[in-house]
């Protein structure tokens, strides 16, 4: 066995083993969407009246786009690939070309189903080519402004181009529009739907939910290097890692519909294993050049926790940028021990200080703590014996602190990984990263935070709350690196500047609650992205110190609090771009939303 046979036997049989772990998480996990069949007849159905509708927008409207479609033909199933041709010519929307690329060792009944719709449909053309040439030959033949690399057996809904179309003329300027997705089976039965988010730049670098329907700005796909050769299936990966390369994001689009169905089809599972290794070592390459490419420093590697998913390591500078972890506290004095011990005992990042602020502290214990801390080397104790103002206290402690980027953490924190401020860091080195969160947990070990949803239960809630370690979540967004429009300043790490230049927290009208989301959403106005990374792990004990909001003054504030959101952020809470409106606002679980929040 040469070198290379040998390198590739055991990355195989690496990835292997990890499929197998994560396929016993996979198990785990709560069963997503077991009404699926049911929200399909109820909101996912064509009726007569959508049928009317949508010709009679086509038939009133001016121009409408062309649209290609380009699907390279493989020796596939015979009935399914009639089944994909019949679908495109069921299409509501007329204006489109079907170019099949036809591999000169298909069999030739292939050849003649090809050649008998052909016939039948002028829009449906075909060439010949060898499947190392890719789509990219098929693209120079093609005469439409739009697209779509689609696969041979895979199923559209009726109305999927109409949707793509109205897209194109709402949004002229559109480069990349993607979809919802589902799976079909060989009997035609549609489950596991995928409701994506709108573009997520840090979640698309773990894997391509962009997928294998959406429509790309032919102009633009001419100007860019040819598609490389070697990406199998994951070619479509690499083609979208190298658009949005030249792409402002408000130049993506996304549909919240599930217009595409890809199929699936029964393999030996020895066999899917190495295919999906195979797969997942070509996806690390697509992505590993785009970050070369990009001039980020990064490396790809298998997520421990996602089957065929990517982590994104990022480098830090060979001096890293100082850090100043800042903890308000009251009492507790057990409490705050346990938080800045694990923070010593753990810490591996080389350039931090911790500053405590004391706000009210009377027990002797907590003096005593004080006086030991008080001789650590890098930590502060500051006293400030105003009234508590969450907000106001930690504002002054960033304005007054040297660092060039704060920490803001409760005292009812405990670390879990040594290395979570180089994440943290790693992260908000990005370009317009704004803040960045930790994936929290309950001392019994079940989410505490895994990034915030805007409009869950009213204004915002936490992702996948309450799920236990080792359940991944909905298509593994429990465990996934990700920009999330807020995070949790439970322990919330931003760039001093960042911090300042959108005025910190809001002193005046949210002082205790819901102002890390208003800060966030700060940030995200002013362009810059809020991320979550799941590799920055902790406890959190919380609220120890403060204690629940169960008194009619605290309600009374809560309330008010509630209401500013309410008001300030109405739009934003009503449409989080990093979560779907098929997807339901009273569960922090990616549950369905029964009806769908979609205006058409």
């Amino acid at each position: 066995m040469n070198k290379f046979s040998e390198f590739l036997h055991k990355t195989l049989l690496f990835f292997k083993q990890a499929i197998s772990i994560n396929t016993q998480n996979i198990n785990k996990n709560i069963s997503y969407f077991q009404n699926y069949n049911k929200w399909i007849l109820k909101y996912d159905t064509l009726t007569k009246n959508n049928y009317a509708v949508i010709n009679k927008q086509i038939n009133r409207a001016g121009t409408w786009p062309l649209i290609s479609i380009i699907s390279t033909v493989h020796n596939p199933t015979i009935l399914f690939l009639n089944d994909t041709i019949t679908f495109f010519k069921s299409q509501l929307y007329p204006y489109w070309e079907l170019y099949l690329s036809i591999d000169y060792s298909s069999d030739i009944q292939i050849h003649n189903l090809i050649q008998m719709h052909v016939k039948a449909d002028s829009r449906i053309k075909y060439t010949y080519v060898n499947t190392s040439v890719t789509d990219y030959f098929t693209l120079n033949l093609v005469s439409g402004e739009y697209a779509v690399l689609f696969g041979q057996e895979d199923l559209l809904t009726p109305d999927a181009l109409y949707w793509i179309a109205l897209e194109i003329i709402k949004h002229p300027d559109s480069a990349l529009i993607y979809t919802d997705e589902d799976i079909i089976n060989e009997k035609n039965k549609r489950f596991d739907p995928y409701f994506k988010c709108d573009f997520n730049y840090f979640l698309f670098l773990t894997h391509n939910f962009i997928g294998n329907f959406a429509a790309y700005k032919i102009s633009l796909l001419k100007e860019i290097a040819d598609l490389q050769y070697g990406y199998h299936q994951y070619q479509n990966y690499e083609l979208a890692l190298r658009i949005i390369e030249h792409l402002d994001y408000s130049r993506i689009r996304h549909i919240p519909k599930v217009l595409y169905h890809r199929r699936k089809r029964e393999y030996n599972s020895g066999l899917s294993q190495d295919s999906n290794a195979i797969n997942q070592i070509t996806a690390l390459k697509a992505v590993n050049e785009h970050l070369q490419r990009k001039g980020i420093s990064a490396i790809a590697e298998p997520a421990p926790e996602a089957t065929g998913m990517n982590r994104i390591r990022y480098r830090l500078p060979s001096k890293p940028p100082s850090v100043d972890i800042i903890i308000l506290t009251r009492d507790k004095p057990a409490l705050l021990h346990n938080c800045i011990q694990s923070i010593l005992d753990k810490t591996t990042y080389p350039c931090y200080t911790i500053t405590v602020i004391d706000n009210g502290s009377a027990e002797k214990e907590t003096y005593d703590l004080f006086t030991i801390l008080n001789n650590q080397p890098h930590i502060s104790i500051i006293r400030d014996d105003s009234e508590f103002n969450y907000s106001k206290i930690n504002n002054k402690a960033v304005i007054n602190s040297g660092a060039e980027f704060v920490c803001l953490m409760n005292n009812d924190i405990e670390i879990i990984t040594g290395d979570w401020l180089e994440e943290m860091v790693g992260h908000g080195l990005q370009k317009n990263v704004g803040a960045v969160g930790a994936r929290l947990w309950y001392p019994n070990k079940t989410l505490q935070h895994g990034g915030i949803i805007l409009g869950i239960k009213g204004v915002a809630g936490h992702a996948f709350k309450n799920i236990e370690r080792g359940q991944s979540g909905y298509y593994y967004r429990a465990c996934l690196q990700q920009e999330f429009s807020a995070v949790t300043a439970a322990c919330m790490l931003v760039h001093k500047h960042h911090y300042i230049s959108v005025g910190g927290l809001d002193e005046i009208n949210l002082t205790i609650a819901f102002n890390d989301v208003d800060f966030c959403l700060k940030l995200r106005e002013k362009g810059l992205r809020n991320l979550w990374t799941p590799y920055a792990e902790m406890y959190h004990h919380e609220s120890a110190s403060r204690g629940s909001e169960n008194t009619k003054e605290k309600k009374s504030r809560i309330k008010k609090e509630i209401m500013f959101m309410k008001q300030k952020w109405a739009k934003e809470l009503q449409l989080d771009p990093a979560y779907n409106p098929n997807l339901s606002l009273e569960s922090e679980h990616f549950s369905l939303s029964w009806p769908p929040r979609i205006v058409n």
